[in-house]
């Protein structure tokens, strides 16, 4: 019987490592790429600063197939990362940066254009809200961040008006944790 193969040349700097430092590729006889990953990874760096590798990222930046890898990607990040994100976008938030870039967005005609059609349309939904925020200022109704998910049993993020938003049913409220409040949104 042959030993197996446990070392390799490499076909660029020719010094001999192990297969572990090596790309698999299947269509070369013994699985592995014949450049090692360091050679090839200098390579692929090297063509990306040329002057055709440019133009060919440029070109494919442009394609329908890299914005929905984009959006893949950043769904797939936002996912894995999405207490980190939260996180940051409270302390944003809080800094006097944040607070600046709000105050002038809230100036712009495009955002009082906004504002004022989503309130006429959801009428009926932001006047439940502000109940329902009037009434936990006031101590009537417990804050949500005191509460625990009635769906998974995590903190509380969100009240949800499960019954609608007329009259005494702006109270009638349920707390849940933002991945059961989407989930229950999206079904």
């Amino acid at each position: 019987m042959s030993e197996p193969i446990i070392t390799q040349r490499c076909g660029r700097c020719k010094r001999i490592k192990p297969l572990s430092e090596f790309h698999k590729a299947k269509k070369w006889k013994n699985g592995v790429d014949p450049v090692c990953k360091e050679c090839r990874n200098e390579a692929c760096r090297r063509y990306r600063r040329s002057e055709r590798g440019r133009q060919r990222a440029a070109e494919y930046r442009k394609t329908p197939a890299y914005r929905i890898a984009m959006r893949i990607t950043l769904a797939r990040y936002k996912e894995r990362h999405r207490q980190e994100l939260r996180v940051r976008d409270q302390v944003y938030s809080a800094s006097e940066r944040g607070r600046a870039i709000r105050r002038s967005y809230r100036k712009t005609a495009k955002s009082k254009i906004c504002q004022k059609y989503s309130k006429q349309k959801n009428r009926e939904k932001v006047n439940a809200r502000n109940r329902l925020r009037h009434a936990i200022r006031k101590g009537r109704i417990l804050p949500v961040s005191n509460r625990v998910c009635v769906e998974c049993g995590r903190p509380a993020e969100h009240y949800h008006h499960h019954l609608g938003y007329k009259g005494d049913q702006a109270f009638d409220v349920l707390p849940y944790c933002f991945h059961c409040h989407n989930h229950l949104h999206r079904n």
